[in-house]
């Protein structure tokens, strides 16, 4: 029995290696312009927000257009702001630059005279506006939100809402794993003496969007929780979540984490449920998203064996899983820095696993899947699914399995415009 698990391991490490392997050289930047001065068009572009000032600066410029000089000439240009478009026009004889965004109100930007290179700090205050550090007459910092939410809908890659990677879908989906998973593999009696356990894991996963152009997301992420089986509420468990996770969109990083609090409540055997309650947070400099979320969610697990060996324990179990949640941003300021996504989306998560043993063995598998829909506030995608296979090494608590070890290789996307692969380690204890 140890060659099969040894032999099963190997084969999802070498399916994972290559499916993580194939990561293809970006076609194209987080943040890129196609500029146009007079007849001549150039194209430039840049994979930190920080950045975009430089592409318009005298220097840059003048290389492109052999001696541009934004004081004696306009230009006109389009943006493609990680995937949401804008159109940009410089007045040379006003120092206007002017920016105009779907779905937000016309933006204008100036530069006093006497600047030496007053397009560059016209475009400057743009990247303030963008931070929420910039309030004008004509930028208002109340149209910022209006620019936030084209974002989600439009940029397949934002930190915050709107893709597999974002804040708001790994919120959720940490409430959803909880709820799948219970205290034990099963429990045909009350657990009037089961211990405390931790959770604790690595995940790697890797993405490739195809949407005008490729752009790549690589996550590393750190799950961690804790579950308290009361002893004196034998069919209760309270359950806390602490998941701290970085991507790296084009290279550029984006932090996020969460803090959940809940409960699983087993009214019957083969039954639990599990409200959730989680707070999180998201920023990032470079690939331009500062974001507080909460979200709450109720859990369904219905599970049943298909076989059960001599002793009772289950051969092969199946789980049914249900999600139903909310997630809306919080508006926040900190000094001159005021940011509100305005979002409020629901969550419908259906799913669920197959889970057997190899024989009389501790090792055992998993094969699951799961389908993802959100509904209010436009997002670039709307659903998405995740579909694995993982190895297990079962532990024996207080006479009950549980999962002390597994090992889960999965895709995750839409099957068309984004594709994802990951690969998690994580024990309990």
């Amino acid at each position: 029995m140890y060659r099969v698990a040894s032999g099963v391991t190997r084969a999802l490490l070498l399916v994972s290696s290559i499916l993580l392997l194939a990561n293809p050289a970006s076609a194209r930047r987080l943040w890129e312009a196609g500029i146009q001065v007079g007849t001549t068009e150039e194209k430039d572009g840049t994979n930190a927000l920080r950045d975009l000032p430089d592409i318009f600066d005298t220097d840059n410029l003048g290389q492109l257009f052999g001696g541009y000089d934004p004081r004696n000439e306009p230009l006109r240009a389009k943006l493609d702001l990680r995937g949401l478009p804008a159109l940009i026009a410089w007045d040379d004889v006003n120092f206007v630059l002017t920016i105009a965004v779907p779905g937000v109100p016309q933006l204008v930007f100036d530069s006093p005279p006497t600047s030496t290179d007053p397009l560059e700090e016209a475009f400057d205050e743009f990247e303030d506006w963008l931070h929420g550090d910039f309030d004008g007459p004509g930028a208002a910092s109340t149209a910022l939100t209006s620019f936030l939410q084209e974002l989600v809908a439009r940029s397949p890659v934002d930190p915050v809402a709107g893709n597999p990677n974002s804040l708001m879908s790994r919120m959720t989906g940490h409430d959803y794993k909880l709820g799948s998973e219970g205290p034990f593999i099963y429990s045909d009696r009350r657990i009037p003496d089961a211990p405390d356990q931790t959770g604790i894991g690595l995940l790697f996963n890797y993405a490739s969007v195809g949407i005008r152009g490729n752009l790549d997301v690589e996550t590393l992420e750190l799950p961690f929780d804790h579950r308290f089986n009361l002893r004196r509420f034998p069919n209760l468990s309270l359950l806390f979540s602490f998941p701290l996770t970085a991507t790296f969109t084009n290279r550029e990083w984006s932090v996020m984490g969460s803090i959940g609090l809940g409960f699983q409540y087993r009214p019957f055997e083969w039954w639990a449920l599990t409200p959730m309650f989680r707070l999180g947070a998201s920023g990032s400099i470079d690939v331009g998203a500062a974001a507080f979320l909460y979200s709450a969610t109720l859990n369904s697990d219905i599970h049943f064996p298909l076989s059960r060996f001599v002793d009772g324990a289950p051969e092969v179990e199946v789980h049914i899983v249900n999600q139903l949640g909310i997630s809306e941003s919080l508006g926040f300021e900190i000094g001159d820095f005021k940011i509100d996504y305005d979002l409020t989306n629901g969550v419908f998560r259906n799913g669920g696993y197959l889970r057997g043993v190899f024989g009389q063995s501790r090792w055992g598998w998993r094969f699951f899947g799961n389908d993802t829909r959100w509904a209010g506030d436009d997002l670039f995608f709307e659903s998405h699914a995740d579909i694995g296979l993982a190895l297990l090494r079962t532990g024996n608590a207080a006479g009950f399995l549980y999962e002390s070890l597994a090992l889960e290789a999965s895709y995750f996307g839409d099957f068309d415009a984004y594709n994802g692969v990951s690969l998690m380690l994580r024990g309990r204890f």
